[in-house]
């Protein structure tokens, strides 16, 4: 007897989670079907996936262009100094430029900002993926993964 209430409750404990399953299934796929809003959210898992494997990309460094891990961590320098360069000089000249003399308002200028940072980073993480050079993999990188996302995301938020 006590078999049969075991399988009775666990039979009720899934029917429940399958209709919570099936509830999230149904509000996924209407999600799905605004191609910006599922383009927009690919990327942005892509992003925190690329953030992840930050150390896949030195190893990847090390073996292709036969250099050993402390050089290739150099790679991880670049890309402090390109965000910085880019917190600090450019995005507040372009930001201030675009809002006085060009007039835009601020949310199109997050907007243009992030658009161009995804692009920068499909363009970097293509050059990285099919780099032979030194050059192409620094370039790459520096544009991969720089603080275009973090600027995007606060321009979002706010």
């Amino acid at each position: 007897m006590s078999g049969s209430r075991v399988n009775e409750r666990t039979f009720k404990v899934l029917h429940r989670f399958s209709g919570y399953f099936t509830e999230l299934y149904y509000k996924i796929v209407e999600l799905v079907k605004v191609p910006s809003l599922t383009l927009s959210l690919v990327i942005y898992l892509l992003d925190a996936w690329a953030v992840q494997s930050g150390s896949l990309l030195l190893q990847f460094a090390s073996q292709r262009m036969q250099w050993s891990l402390g050089h290739s961590a150099y790679l991880l320098s670049i890309r402090a100094a390109v965000a910085l360069l880019l917190t600090l000089a450019i995005l507040p000249v372009l930001n201030q430029y675009l809002c006085r003399r060009v007039q835009i308002r601020p949310f199109k200028i997050d907007t243009m900002i992030l658009r161009i940072s995804y692009l920068a980073a499909c363009v970097g993480y293509l050059l990285i993926g099919g780099s032979n050079s030194q050059g192409l993999l620094i370039l790459g990188q520096s544009s991969g993964r720089s603080i275009w996302f973090t600027r995007s995301r606060q321009g979002l938020q706010s």
